[in-house]
């Protein structure tokens, strides 16, 4: 049976997760389901009282706000949150509402309002640890101020105000149910892998010419980079500079870029390729430009409690993931073995599994294909939205 799907996104259209809760938009519509998908625009757009388009067939309204980005990114809106009240109150047929980050205003004001007001079953998804022992605690006091301790105080009510709880962890599930939310509300549902839009392209050399890299070189790529997960890869970085100089290795990142005096402190040279944010087709391009992918996590309740999303893009692009343990990376790393080459998060053990790779391109070469395989199969989209929809049914029909 076709329903009619309600999707909240907390932040700007295209951005902060945007991503990921569309991917399961875009696949419900492509099971014939009606979906109409809510979120923020940037303040450098502006439309009254809305931006609408049909993108992969699922209907999508953006909504003007008055404050700044900061705010808008994370959700902390409420003239976007009020406009899709209005809305809501003039277009609220809908079988049930799926919200992302769903605590947060933009999100929550409008997806409970839903829930409360017209019963409808309410789904949201809870992405990261925001309390203490997660996020709060890395803010600064200004950021406590305004975002911390809204987060503090309003996480915990609102997923266990909704109907269904879908987390990216064992991390968050555990601490889900510490707070009372019975097991049998809480799916985890990892991220997925967009194969349908990542071409895979099995050799490396043409889209490295492209993008400036030397052809001849081993290319590791790093995509989404802030200063976070910088933290996260000092021992990487710090194993390459010690190996450039013996083997032909580069690196490239996408995202925030390093600034010079980083770059100087710690020996960076021509080796690194800084992408930027890029367009899509500029982006696949990228993906194929590598040789292998790194995802190096520190121990902390923060990797814990997160998916790193960026995982089903390097599957998709059918590369080899250089990669510590850590949180529910472990169970994947332990279930497709050929797609990992396990390191410890230490420059020494980096640096060891990096001179293994030096000795084993040509059969590393050879693993690309099964790779993709992976993402076109138990992790691509379509997959996990197939799980997702099981629970969407359950609330339903209950609900009827």
């Amino acid at each position: 049976m076709n329903r009619k799907l309600l999707f909240i996104h907390y932040a700007i259209i295209d951005k902060e997760g945007f991503g990921r809760t569309f991917m399961f938009a875009r696949e419900m519509a492509k099971m014939g389901h009606q979906v109409t998908f809510l979120t923020t625009l940037p303040s450098s757009r502006f439309a009254w009282p809305y931006h609408t388009e049909t993108r992969d067939n699922v209907k999508l309204l953006a909504f003007p706000d008055i404050l700044p980005d900061n705010f808008r990114r994370t959700g902390f809106v409420f003239f976007s949150a009020l406009l899709k009240l209005v809305y809501l109150i003039g277009n609220h047929n809908f079988d049930l509402v799926h919200s992302d980050t769903g605590h947060r205003p933009s999100a929550a004001i409008p997806s409970v309002f839903c829930q409360l007001v017209y019963r409808i079953p309410h789904v949201t998804e809870w992405w990261d640890d925001f309390g203490r022992g997660g996020q709060f605690d890395d803010k600064s006091f200004f950021k406590k101020l305004t975002h911390g301790f809204y987060d503090l105080y309003f996480q915990k009510p609102f997923i266990k105000l909704s109907s269904h709880t879908v987390v990216l962890s064992h991390y968050l599930k555990a601490k889900a149910m510490q707070w009372g939310v019975p097991e049998n509300k809480i799916t985890i549902l990892h991220g997925g892998a967009d194969d349908l839009k990542i071409p895979f392209s099995p050799n490396s050399s043409a889209a490295k010419s492209k993008k400036g890299i030397p052809p001849d070189t081993f290319t590791f790529g790093f995509i989404g980079m802030n200063s976070g997960e910088l933290r996260d890869i000092l021992p990487f970085i710090e194993a390459v500079v010690r190996l450039k100089d013996r083997f032909p290795i580069n690196w490239f990142t996408t995202g925030g870029t390093l600034s010079p005096e980083f770059k100087k402190q710690y020996g960076i040279g021509t080796e690194l390729h800084e992408f930027g944010w890029q367009s899509y087709d500029d982006y696949a391009v990228s993906l194929s430009a590598a040789d292998a992918f790194i995802l190096i996590q520190q121990d902390t309740n923060g990797n814990l409690a997160r998916w790193p999303n960026k995982l089903g893009d390097y599957l998709a692009a059918g590369r080899l993931v250089l990669c510590n343990p850590v949180g529910d990376m472990a169970e994947l790393m332990t279930a497709h073995p050929k797609a990992f080459v396990r390191t410890e998060n230490n420059t020494e053990s980096i640096m060891s599994q990096i001179e293994w790779m030096m000795d084993n391109k040509e059969e590393l070469v050879g693993q690309r294909s099964s790779i993709r395989y992976i993402s076109e199969t138990k992790y691509s989209w379509k997959s996990k939205s197939s799980e997702l929809l099981d629970i969407y049914t359950k609330l339903i029909d209950r609900e009827n």
